[in-house]
């Protein structure tokens, strides 16, 4: 069975899903950052404090709170970053799917549709936009 030829519309349309595919892996990139950041300042937070009263001999009531507080603060944090990790990585595999495909297409349908220089620079420019290969290094 012979694979149907895609339509320029049809290119077009897989460009914005990529590009969409694309926003929202930056989106959960950043937003796992963030997280991990709050995760650091909030055990700093409760942690850094029982120094000084175990080094005065008191608060060791506080103390137990304060780890316990930590251990909380630690295991919420991890999960939302490792939720968000898990949606980015999804993402980042059907963007690439879409992106290899487009990639390939892109000279045939631009020829097939008779673009014009300006379109098929312009779309050629979106496209290079998207990283080539795999990123996996996150």
């Amino acid at each position: 069975m012979e694979a149907r030829a895609i339509t320029g519309a049809e290119f077009e349309h897989a460009l914005e899903k990529a590009e969409h595919l694309l926003a929202a892996v930056d989106r959960n990139a950043a937003r796992a950052r963030a997280a991990s950041a709050w995760l650091a300042v909030a055990v700093v937070a409760l942690v850094v404090p029982v120094f000084p009263l175990l080094s005065m001999g008191t608060g060791y009531g506080y103390v137990g709170v304060v780890v316990a507080g930590a251990a909380l603060a630690f295991v919420l944090f991890s999960g939302h970053v490792a939720k968000l990790r898990t949606e980015e990585r999804r993402d980042e595999r059907a963007m690439f799917e879409v992106v290899d495909i487009l990639r390939e297409l892109l000279s045939d349908v631009a020829e097939k549709e008779r673009w014009g220089p300006a379109r098929y620079k312009i779309t050629m420019a979106r496209v290079s936009r998207f990283p080539v290969g795999r990123r996996g290094s996150r």
